[in-house]
């Protein structure tokens, strides 16, 4: 039974600032259900012909009917939902909770905030470790002698990150400690890796981005054009180097690991999570469209839909970044 409920210090700043939004949730092109109690609550005010203004989604949801510009119906000339307007505050659930998101583990549960959002963004991106300091970060968690493996493993996780020169090298030094840690649940040697392990392996070959490209070209549910023809300008060797502060893309990076990593149990599998989040950082820092929207991009087509994350992660499993031991081959 859940009885406990960790966050990130910086989840309670995020207030959302409506049409002052720069890429509105509302002007997304997403499906966005609308839960049965609120549909009913809707129905008792005139004139916001609710029942007119859903349909059925591709999940068989209830969802918003949208403008042929993708904007929600309800979205007014203003940037201002007419339901919130009109009914004083109330919203659906998924628009109410949005960007927060939450996931459930064995005795407790996370919440954060998503990078999809730009106001959001903003503050997982100004973030530093001490903001982390308020999740889980004990293994005492959980009565799961994995999860808490995995526990005490993504402290050290963020250790790595704001402990590294850059974030380049806290990537690489991520991936390493991912193959460290797999190696210890293969083996059902659950023991804490030591970062001075680190230095004695290191990543083999370059980063495999561009067959990851094309499979996201190939296989995936894509969204948005910009993320297509990013992926398309990369593959075809358009890409550019982001002139980003190296502490906001630690920021991102950290935010990724607090993402995914416990994400992890689900597959027995930590090592394909670090690779796709040392993926997901090199994507963000040479596509083409600059790193705030990278990363928004990604977080837009792969963390919010299950089967492309899902997909992404099978790719990673049969394509690993071969780690080696310094000095042999």
């Amino acid at each position: 039974m859940t009885t406990n409920c960790f966050s990130p210090e910086y989840y309670d700043k995020f207030n959302c600032i409506a049409s002052a939004c720069t890429d509105s949730c509302c002007r997304s092109g997403w499906e966005i259900p609308l839960d049965d109690e609120t549909f009913e609550f809707y129905k008792g005010f005139k004139g916001l012909e609710i029942e007119k203004n859903v349909e059925d989604g591709t999940d068989g949801d209830r969802i918003f009917k949208l403008k042929p510009n993708k904007e929600c119906v309800y979205l007014d000339d203003n940037g201002l939902c007419r339901l919130h307007i009109a009914t004083g505050g109330r919203l659906g659930e998924i628009c109410d909770k949005y960007p927060r998101f939450f996931e459930e583990f064995d005795g407790f549960c996370e919440s954060g905030i998503s990078v999809s959002c730009p106001e959001a963004r903003r503050i997982v991106l100004a973030a530093s470790k001490s903001d982390y300091d308020t999740v889980c970060m004990g293994g005492d968690c959980s009565d799961d002698e994995l999860l808490n493996y995995l526990i005490d493993a993504r402290r050290t996780a963020f250790d790595i990150v704001f402990g590294s020169k850059t974030s380049e090298e806290a990537a690489e030094r991520l991936l390493v400690f991912g193959a460290l840690v797999q190696d210890g649940i293969d083996f059902g040697d659950l023991i804490a890796v030591d970062e001075s392990e680190l230095n004695s392996f290191t990543p083999s070959g370059s980063k495999p981005l561009i067959e990851l490209c094309r499979f996201i070209l190939d296989e995936t549910e894509i969204l948005y054009d910009d993320w297509k023809n990013s992926l398309l300008s990369f593959v075809e060797g358009k890409n550019s180097v982001a002139d980003v502060s190296e502490d906001k893309k630690k920021s991102y990076l950290a935010y990724l690991i607090y993402r995914f990593f416990l994400k992890a149990i689900n597959r027995e599998d930590i090592f394909s999570v670090c690779e796709l989040i040392y993926m997901a950082f090199a994507l963000s820092t040479e596509l083409s469209i600059g790193f705030d929207k990278a990363v928004g991009l990604f977080a837009k087509e792969i963390e919010h839909d299950c089967v492309n994350f899902d997909m992404i992660l099978d790719w990673i499993q049969d394509n690993p970044i071969e780690i080696v031991e310094n000095g042999l081959k």
